[in-house]
């Protein structure tokens, strides 16, 4: 798991899980904490930026997604990677019909990767 919240700082306030987009951090009743579930979280890192006491924590070891390119060679325009996209960062042009993606937009949750069948959208992990 990349993302980790230390139970001695968090105050239960809940933000983390208000911004996920994937329902990663939830409450746990017995410890009266957030925790990150590894299974749901895409690394994004929003979690840890909205925190107010800063107690989520990205683990230096495990690498980063850092970069994400589309590669047209390889899509067959499924538009699986527009769908699944939850920044709206990937946008199908309406003169080339070919797909673009929005650097500035993106979040780098890697679920365009997930869900590209033909492997076109290629990641760049540090």
């Amino acid at each position: 798991m990349a993302f980790t919240i230390d139970a001695t700082q968090c105050q239960a306030c809940g933000s983390c899980a208000v911004v996920c987009l994937f329902d990663s951090p939830f409450h746990d009743y017995e410890k009266g904490i957030y925790v990150i579930d590894s299974e749901k979280c895409r690394d994004c890192g929003e979690c840890m930026d909205v925190c107010p006491v800063s107690c989520i924590h990205r683990d230096p070891n495990i690498p980063r997604l850092v970069h994400i390119e589309l590669t047209s060679e390889e899509c067959i325009d499924c538009k699986r990677c527009v769908k699944y996209c939850l920044a709206n960062a990937i946008t199908v042009d309406p003169l080339t019909g070919k797909h673009q993606l929005d650097i500035e937009r993106c979040i780098l949750c890697g679920r365009c990767i997930k869900h590209c069948r033909p492997k076109a959208i290629k990641a760049r992990y540090e």
